[in-house]
């Protein structure tokens, strides 16, 4: 329906009302809500007042001092459970997989640490509750599973034996198989030593049921012995999965005791330094609102809030959603602190943006369908109130063409792709604001991998073949069709203007092999192409070039080093010129050492690093590489050499140094560390990408738009026959 005059009106002045509410309209993330809450109430939430918060790199900081600080007590003979644990994953695993699997604890610790908190932090009570859920009893092993499964009271022997020996009169196969039955059936003691060996009778490679027992043509004349057989596979089978599921139960034992251990170890850090992550800001407001003693505090909350607007409602994760509905609920219970004359002027409303399509899975812990969940549970408690509940679809897009959007619609309409995105039975229908709208949708062949002749006898790769790399073929491709468009003047019917580089964007689903390829190719056809959206700091020419150069003023010895830092845009010697300086050196002489001996020669060279390695001695690492940036032109220098897109790295660097200083000690060496550990990624602007091609994941444009948008990261890999 139109709006009203009066609400239109209304709309006008509202953004002046919103810019005169007292102190400010409140727009928070739900930590930074959070945050501000346990500083209100630190006692009654059990943190230590004036806490801080941790920032990634130091939260990866401490993590790796509490795995280094629990390898060591493992070392020391300290916790016999731990290293026993240890030794078990250390059988199985290869030492890059254990890396792995500790990182994958570290970021699990939000709900490895509820797990242990609903156990009463008593790890033998976790295992209790484990082995019930895989349907274990308590006093289950895997020598009681293989003894049950050797038992003859759980087979019957001599119909077995029976068909064992039948299979005797058989092929080759058969006699085969009716000896290994009968040598298993035979020795008694070594059952269960042999008990591997007997399964795989019965179980192909893969752990399935063998198609024949026995031939066809002996088959056909024993069909009760073919049962009997097949009677004993299918219990064969069930032992396996026991097996298998008991080999789970210790895996994870293992797995969690090491996890366990962790975090008892990170939380002792994180008590002794008075601070807090971002998990602990949900987890310890959750336990806010769950502490009956502490319920008046929600009754406080309740005397200052109205109204609740969630964003990215999809988003929220089942924990972040129960502190919002402990927000909420006073809304429906009545009149509490307001007179019903006011609730009717002026009602409390929760009101949540969001569409469960556009999740980002595994975002912040993310379940998309906890959305619809919470939906439902606020329809029941605002119905329960005799409140007014609006569920508003919003289909009308203003960004897409009845193209674009009807293609989606046939893509979503089978019932198990509709479920599998929305959870829902609805119809997935769109609506265009751009009607009439020109638009195109293109679907390319797909380009599977080629099959390649091994050669029968290795030569030397002194020759370079041509790539038959589908992703690679892939980037080519789009790259010819993008220069085509762009050389030849290819109008865009939306604009009425000739296409350009920047109307292109290329949505992947992850930054790899394939970005890299794109990214050539375009540059190879001289495309104008905005490069990565999300950046590895220490893998920035500029960074690295930084980092060279601190090192050098650490160990000017270091020859490499000191190479790298020749050939940097700080000095910009050339690679014949690095070569006169270091060829003629006596044995065993450092390229510094070279150098200084030929100070008159490359004066200035020496007093620009002399200079700069006395001041690094004296001066914490910000100041140091501000110095070297500002007043000895780094900076300019850098962008000379890199261009304009260096100074986003390079002003990231400094935030990173400024922060290193205001938790650490300051030191080159110590920052140097820090730095190379914390794996720290800068996002770029791509909203405002000028006149280029952007590549960016799904999930980073996720609110951008283009004329034209080039999906090539559509296709699983399969293994074809």
């Amino acid at each position: 329906t139109s709006p009203t005059d009066n609400q239109m009106v209304l709309a006008r002045k509202l953004f002046a009302q919103v810019l005169d509410v007292p102190g400010g309209l409140k727009i928070q993330t739900i930590h930074s809500f959070c945050q501000s809450l346990l500083g209100r109430f630190p006692i009654e939430a059990k943190v230590s007042p004036n806490f801080d918060l941790l920032d990634d790199i130091t939260i990866n900081e401490h993590l790796r001092h509490s795995q280094d600080k629990m390898l060591q007590d493992i070392d020391d003979g300290t916790n016999d459970q731990l290293s026993k644990a240890l030794n078990y994953l250390s059988s199985i695993l290869a030492e890059d997989t254990f890396t792995k699997l500790m990182k994958s604890l570290s970021n699990e610790r939000g709900g490895l640490e509820q797990l242990f908190v609903r156990n009463s932090s008593n790890f033998s009570q976790v295992v209790s509750s484990l082995k019930t859920l895989l349907g274990f009893l308590k006093t289950d092993s895997r020598k009681t599973i293989i003894d049950a499964a050797c038992d003859n009271n759980h087979f019957d022997h001599s119909e077995l034996s029976q068909a064992a020996k039948v299979l005797l009169d058989g092929s080759t196969t058969d006699v085969k198989r009716g000896e290994d039955i009968l040598s298993w059936l035979g020795d008694i003691e070594r059952r269960p030593k042999k008990l591997e060996d007997y399964m795989q009778i019965f179980l192909t490679g893969k752990f399935e049921l063998r198609a024949r027992l026995m031939t066809k043509k002996l088959g056909d004349g024993h069909p009760n012995e073919v049962d009997i057989l097949f009677m004993e596979a299918e219990r064969v089978m069930f032992i396996n999965e026991r097996l298998r599921a008991f080999t789970l139960f210790e895996n994870t034992c293992a797995i969690l005791r090491m996890g366990f251990e962790l975090i008892n170890t990170y939380k002792k850090r994180k008590n002794n330094r008075n601070v807090v992550d971002y998990d602990d800001l949900i987890s310890k407001v959750s336990f806010l609102f769950e502490n009956v003693s502490a319920s008046w505090i929600l009754y406080k909350l309740d005397e200052g809030i109205d109204h609740i607007l969630i964003d990215e409602a999809q988003d929220t994760n089942p924990e972040q959603w129960k502190i919002i509905s402990k927000l909420a609920l006073e809304f429906f219970s009545g009149a509490g602190r307001h007179d019903e004359e006011s609730i009717k002027q002026n009602p409390r409303t929760i009101f949540a943006v969001g569409d469960v399509k556009q999740s980002i899975y595994s975002f912040q812990k993310a379940e998309p369908k906890q959305f619809n969940t919470t939906k439902e549970y606020f329809d029941t408690h605002v119905n329960a109130a005799g409140l007014e509940f609006k569920n508003v679809p919003m289909n009308l897009s203003f960004r897409s063409t009845s193209a674009v959007l009807e293609v989606v619609d046939q893509v979503f309409k089978p019932d198990d792709f509709r479920q599998a995105i929305s959870f829902s039975k609805d119809e997935i229908r769109h609506d265009t604001h751009r009607i009439g709208a020109p638009g195109l949708v293109e679907v390319w062949n797909p380009i599977l991998p080629q099959e390649t002749e091994q050669d029968e006898e290795w030569s030397p790769p002194i020759i370079q073949k041509p790539a038959h790399d589908p992703k690679s073929i892939a980037a080519e491709q789009i790259a010819d069709k993008i220069a085509d468009w762009v050389k030849s003047g290819e109008m865009l019917a939306s604009k009425g203007r000739p296409v350009t580089a920047g109307d292109i964007l290329i949505l992947v689903q992850k930054r790899k092999e394939f970005v890299h390829y794109m990214i050539r190719a375009l540059k190879k056809r001289k495309i104008n192409v905005a490069g990565l959206d999300q950046m590895v700091l220490t893998d920035q020419l500029a960074v690295m070039d930084l980092v060279a150069m601190a090192n050098f003023t650490l160990l000017p010895s270091d020859d490499l080093t000191l190479a790298i830092v020749l050939k940097s845009p700080f000095i910009g010697m050339s690679e014949e010129g690095l070569f006169d300086l270091a060829y003629p050196r006596a044995k065993g002489e450092s390229l510094w050492s070279a150098l200084l001996k030929k100070r008159v020669r490359y004066k200035e060279i020496v007093d620009y690093l002399t200079l700069l390695t006395n001041y690094a001695d004296f001066q914490p690492p910000y100041e140091f590489f501000s110095y070297l940036l500002g007043p000895l032109r780094g900076r300019e220098k850098l962008i000379a050499r890199l261009g304009e897109q260096s100074n986003d790295p390079v002003d990231e660097f400094l935030n990173q140094a400024m922060k290193y200083e205001q938790n650490n000690i300051s030191s080159m060496q110590g920052f140097l560390s820090w730095i190379e550990k914390g794996d720290i990624k800068i996002k770029r602007d791509m909203e405002q990408g000028g006149d280029m091609v952007r590549i960016m994941t799904v999930h980073g444009a996720k609110g951008l738009q283009a004329p034209i948008v080039f999906l090539p990261d559509t296709c699983q890999e399969m293994n074809f026959p």
